[in-house]
């Protein structure tokens, strides 16, 4: 009996894994190329001290400056540059964007990121990190769904463990 509670219970609690990562400049061949979204780049207008206040207000400079060392370094084992062919970089800056290319180790250019200014947030990702959150929301409840599921089947053998001692003890 034991053993067949314990086998239901892993059949039970079983769960599929799911990617969350899909898109970016791969596209396609983002499974074979492997997750290849840029992700947040952090807030472009101010710069903040390691406890999140605001130091001061970034100028255009600044700001070009933080988004080629930030994409850079984040790019950089996918071989993604910022400067094409002749070292250039193409960073224009707007009112609420910034657009920016990013090219391949041959500078040829791969994708167009544009950028909302105060969120740091790439415009073609946007749905892929409210997609983020709505699946980690969804992994939650599962997961407290198993707690209790598994809750359930402690209290279940628990009480057929108290059942087989009172057999026992009824039997002598």
């Amino acid at each position: 009996m034991k053993y067949i509670l314990l086998i239901l219970g892993f059949f039970f609690l079983s769960a599929n894994a799911q990617a969350v990562c899909s898109g970016g400049f791969d596209g396609s061949d983002a499974t074979f190329q492997g997750c290849s979204e840029m992700g947040d780049v952090g807030e472009l207008i101010y710069k903040r001290d390691n406890d999140g206040k605001v130091i001061g207000k970034r100028s255009d400079a600044e700001i070009k400056s933080y988004l080629v060392s930030t994409v850079e370094k984040r790019l950089k084992n996918r071989g993604i540059t910022m400067k094409d062919q002749d070292g250039n970089m193409s960073i224009i800056i707007n009112d609420d964007t910034v657009v920016f290319d990013v090219f391949n180790q041959n500078g040829e250019k791969v994708y167009t990121y544009t950028v909302d200014k105060e969120r740091g947030i790439p415009a073609n990702e946007k749905d892929i990190i409210a997609a983020r959150q709505s699946y980690d929301v969804q992994k939650a409840a599962q997961r407290e769904e198993r707690k209790s599921r598994i809750a359930r089947m402690q209290a279940l053998a628990d009480q057929i463990k108290a059942e087989e001692i009172d057999k026992k003890a009824a039997a002598k």
